[in-house]
């Protein structure tokens, strides 16, 4: 699936029912990646596992806690392996984009959110994304301003921040 050309629709979309362009939709346009969805190797799992152990187990990652189950993977790998995206999600049997975290190790996305939520209703389906990649330090600033789990891409003076200091809007 061509998830940019699936973003710019829904961009065009949300125009025409709130009269506005979307900055959202906008910056993951811009500066997001489509995510690898390929296998992760022997040792790149071994590694997802002793992170998540670390974390207190698979039953600590919750359906419908995207941004909480990938923010506790980040702090807990600190930094060293993994990396914080953020952006957009599709599962090919739903059809319906959904604003939506995830983590990657080397390149290759990580997703227990909705391997959770999926792997007993629909063993077949398969997920696109497309995000931004957001810093480690970022993030945690984030979990210790908040002290919760919260989208920084939701929060205005972050994107503002964040991308002007990349001198990218």
């Amino acid at each position: 699936m061509n998830l940019a050309k699936f973003l710019l629709q829904e961009r065009e979309r949300d125009r025409l029912i709130r009269g506005v362009k979307s900055n959202l939709f906008q910056l993951h346009l811009d500066f997001g990646l489509e995510g690898n969805c390929e296998q992760l190797s022997i040792s790149e799992a071994r590694r997802i596992i002793a992170i998540v152990n670390a974390s207190g187990g698979l039953k600590r990652f919750e359906a419908q806690h995207c941004f909480g189950n990938a923010q506790r993977l980040i702090a807990k790998d600190m930094g060293e392996t993994l990396k914080y995206y953020e952006g957009f999600a599709v599962i090919d049997l739903v059809n319906d984009l959904t604003h939506h975290a995830w983590v990657s190790i080397n390149g290759k996305v990580v997703d227990l959110t909705w391997r959770t939520a999926f792997k007993k209703t629909s063993p077949g389906a398969r997920a696109s994304y497309f995000g931004v990649d957001i810093p480690y330090l970022d993030v945690l600033r984030n979990i210790f301003r908040f002290h919760q789990h919260r989208p920084l891409m939701d929060n205005q003076e972050f994107v503002k921040e964040h991308f002007q200091s990349l001198k990218r809007i």
